[in-house]
């Protein structure tokens, strides 16, 4: 990776809040919240998923203020991919969540969808074409505009070959210049492409403006279950992730808002609270220690 871009300003989110994790409103995570904190582990921000308290939106300000740290807010509904636009009501409803949480910032999918009315499944990439790319810089600047908190982009996951002429970091690169946004970038996705149409990992990770990067995603495993036979491919990935980070914080031009983990993308179930804590305190290292911290 050779991405060595140094620019000295960042767009928004500027705060640099640390590491945490993507905290799922289900009982599970209510039952792994205090073994994560016996065993020590401190979370510095939370991400929490609209799209789980479409239902009942009250819920998410009363959840949000128990956890007593900043929150970020995941969502996919926006479409940002798509031509066809969500409903007013549906935009509302994530600007309405991101109030009532007091999000620090909105995470969300620059990805095809389905239709303005059905969800498709999956978060697949857009095409690369000039016309593809023009249409998601002006739905990134829309939901920009109109958002009470900035608004950052992720990469998708590769499903079929790239097409129309950029590859996705390219039109993630283009996007995110032209609309001032920020970006998510998924080490996740990366992995999960694995399973429909392998990504170049270096030339991806080489087009991506580091000092655009305001959010790391990354795997967080039950490592019992990676030791498993079976589990080999979970156990590289996940390998590969540590690495990643290690990597990517050699670049001074990357200084992240947060680094976030998953617990539930790479193996059945959630990973050992200690295998958190010790994840959350390596990010804290790599990303926030004095040094790493910079002024905009």
């Amino acid at each position: 990776m050779t991405n060595t871009n140094t620019a000295t300003t960042v767009p928004e989110p500027k705060h640099q809040f640390g590491a945490g994790y993507l905290y799922h409103y289900h009982p599970s995570y209510q039952d792994y919240a205090p073994r994560l904190a016996e065993a020590g582990g401190r979370v510095d921000i939370y991400e929490v998923l609209g799209v789980q308290f479409n239902s009942e939106p009250d819920a998410i300000e009363t959840f949000a203020a128990s956890l007593e740290k900043p929150v970020t807010l995941h969502s996919f509904e926006y479409c940002l991919g798509n031509v066809q636009r969500p409903p007013e009501k549906v935009t509302g409803r994530i600007q309405e969540l991101a109030r009532r949480s007091k999000a620090a910032y909105i995470g969300e999918h620059l990805a095809m969808m389905g239709t303005r009315d059905t969800y498709c499944g999956g978060f697949f990439q857009p095409p690369g074409t000039d016309e593809q790319t023009r249409v998601i810089i002006d739905n990134v600047k829309a939901a920009k505009n109109n958002s009470v908190c900035p608004v950052i982009v992720e990469n998708p996951s590769q499903f079929y070959n790239e097409v129309g002429g950029r590859t996705i970091g390219r039109q993630m690169k283009e996007v995110a210049e032209a609309a001032d946004v920020g970006i998510l970038l998924s080490l996740s996705n990366i992995t999960i492409s694995e399973r429909f149409r392998p990504q170049d990992r270096e030339a991806f990770l080489a087009e991506i403006p580091l000092q655009r990067v305001r959010q790391l995603h990354a795997l967080c495993g039950n490592q019992a279950e990676e030791r498993m036979q079976g589990m080999e491919q979970s156990r590289r990935e996940q390998e590969w992730i540590i690495s990643m980070l290690q990597q990517l914080a050699r670049s001074p031009a990357l200084q992240p808002a947060a680094v976030i983990f998953e617990l539930e993308a790479g193996t059945p179930s959630m990973a050992e609270p200690e295998r958190l804590r010790d994840f959350m305190d390596m990010a804290r290292d790599l990303y926030f220690r004095d040094g790493k911290q910079r002024a905009a």
